[in-house]
């Protein structure tokens, strides 16, 4: 039978009969329905890791869980010239104790991901150990136009140059997806997923701690995004924000990027030195409720909303700077930048206790321009060895709605 599940029955009468009996006299196509596995309306069932096979011999088909999976230790389900483009329905389940050692290539658990959908399943890797390939991601290393809806995730992995739960994805839409993450990187870039291109966040959650090594754009939710748009995201939480250390982009959102960003929610304390903020560099609108705390060293620029960038800011900023360092510059929303925007009602809070032998502290933005109305929140600032301004840390601009007061 073809793939599909149907097929043509062609029937004709044997025997004598008038015209009248034209049901029987003529010839006849009649469309039989046959409910083949792997469709839509009857997938492959996954009980148990044997049937765990089923998704390489059928990488196009449908399959469901029909309750958690243990599967152990894995190298990958597929070779890494291999795609799996399949649809799988966790139907709440998940899929547990995943023990991933590569060799040579760091594919994850699946090799690459092309156009396929992941639904309502969990993921929970116990352990991951490979080598120093470059490219590599927990779940996949590629997922291009793929779709993962209320997936959850929790792992713990180190030794990697390049990773994400995902690689490097492209076109690929994460919806109410929640991940615990404990990751180390010694490069590369880092987060949730590693490099993103035109992909959408929504609803998406990220808890845990990540580690980058130096020459790293490390983000919860993005390494590196180039046009992604996250919107409803959220890193932390009040009582245990996510913990961001090193890279020299260093995001609690994104490490480096541009796009848009509307309804985040931030709870993360970041330590380092070069660029800190809720974004490393983000190029675009920003709208959400920040609380970030820097804990600096070295030379450093910090923004709550981003070390580097520009657009529109709106919403709540409030930014802690504490630590030592050589040349400090810090702005509640841009540490430094360009084209920079304020909407009405934003409020901005800075708290910094940091020394710096030198440096710039501004209420907006630490050096750069910024166009500003109706701030409705003055700045309070402890400040040692920094030039402080009201606006930018290059001017002392007084606005009604300002006040700073310098310790």
């Amino acid at each position: 039978l073809p793939y599909d599940g149907s097929y043509d029955l062609a029937v004709k009468a044997v025997g004598e009969g008038t015209r009248s009996d034209s049901l029987w006299s003529e010839w006849m196509t009649f469309v039989v329905d046959y409910e083949e596995e792997g469709t839509e309306h009857k997938p492959y069932a996954i009980s148990c890791v044997e049937d765990l096979a089923l998704l390489s011999r059928y990488p196009g088909a449908y399959f469901a869980l029909t309750q958690d999976v243990a599967v152990g230790e894995v190298e990958s389900l597929f070779d890494f010239t291999n795609v799996f483009n399949g649809h799988i329905d966790g139907k709440g389940f998940a899929l547990t104790d995943i023990r991933v050692h590569g060799t040579d290539r760091a594919n994850g658990l699946f090799g690459y991901l092309m156009e396929a959908t992941l639904t309502d399943i969990g993921f929970e890797f116990a352990e991951v150990v490979w080598g120093d390939y470059r490219v590599g991601g927990l779940l996949a290393a590629y997922a291009t136009n793929c779709t993962l809806t209320g997936v959850r995730i929790t792992a713990t992995a180190s030794r990697t140059t390049s990773y994400g739960i995902l690689g490097i994805a492209t076109g690929t839409t994460l919806r109410d997806v929640t991940a615990t993450l404990h990751l180390e990187g010694n490069g590369g870039v880092l987060g949730l997923v590693g490099q993103a291109t035109t992909c959408t966040f929504d609803g998406v959650t990220v808890l845990g701690s990540l580690e980058a090594g130096p020459y790293t754009s490390v983000g919860g939710v993005v390494g590196q995004a180039t046009d992604c748009d996250l919107t409803d995201v959220t890193v932390g939480t009040a009582t245990q924000p996510l913990l961001v250390t090193g890279g020299s982009n260093t995001g609690a959102l994104v490490g480096t990027g541009d796009g848009d960003i509307t309804g985040a929610i931030v709870y993360a304390t970041l330590t380092g030195s070069g660029y800190l903020g809720s974004c490393g560099y983000w190029s675009g609108d920003f709208d959400g409720q920040v609380i970030l705390t820097a804990e600096v060293s070295g030379d450093a620029t910090v923004g709550g909303l981003a070390a580097r960038g520009g657009g529109l800011a709106s919403g709540a900023f409030d930014l802690t700077v504490t630590g030592s360092c050589g040349e400090l510059i810090v702005g509640i929303l841009w540490g430094s930048g360009d084209r920079a925007q304020v909407a009405d009602d934003t409020s901005l809070t800075l708290t910094m206790t940091a020394t710096a032998t030198t440096g710039f502290v501004g209420g907006v933005i630490g050096v750069g321009r910024s166009e500003y109305a109706g701030i409705t929140h003055g700045v309070v600032v402890t400040s040692t060895g920094v030039t402080v301004g009201r606006i930018s840390g290059l001017q002392d601009e007084i606005d009604e709605h300002w006040s700073v007061t310098k310790e």
